[in-house]
């Protein structure tokens, strides 16, 4: 999940390409709303910093707790590793859509068709 449209749109493409199945969120709301409607995604791709009162971290948490064996991948460009102290996937800002799509591909490979 990334804020800013055209991040997110290109990583979606990028990711769609790759085979994983995307499901597009603007803010923790949508977010949530995508998995109170039924659907669990395997993996949770996030900035820190999201637009509205519940950020990335937050989202995270929330996600789960809900949803068991959620891969977390938390990106930033302002925080660090060391900075988070938690047990999650980062990557830090800038970067590109090859950069998401290798990274996920260590941390979480496309479903096979």
């Amino acid at each position: 999940m990334e804020d800013d449209a055209l991040i997110r749109m290109g990583v979606a493409e990028a990711l769609r390409n790759a085979g994983y199945i995307v499901i597009e969120a603007c803010n923790a709301a949508e977010a949530m709303d995508v998995v109170l409607s039924g659907i669990a995604p395997d993996v949770l791709f996030a900035d820190v910093k999201l637009p509205g009162h519940v950020d990335g971290l937050q989202l995270a948490a929330l996600l789960e707790r809900l949803i068991p064996g959620l891969i977390v991948v938390i990106a930033s460009g302002r925080f660090m590793p060391d900075d988070l102290r938690l047990k999650v996937n980062f990557l830090r800002k800038p970067f590109g859509p090859e950069t998401v799509v290798a990274h996920l591909a260590r941390v979480a490979p496309p479903p096979r068709a």
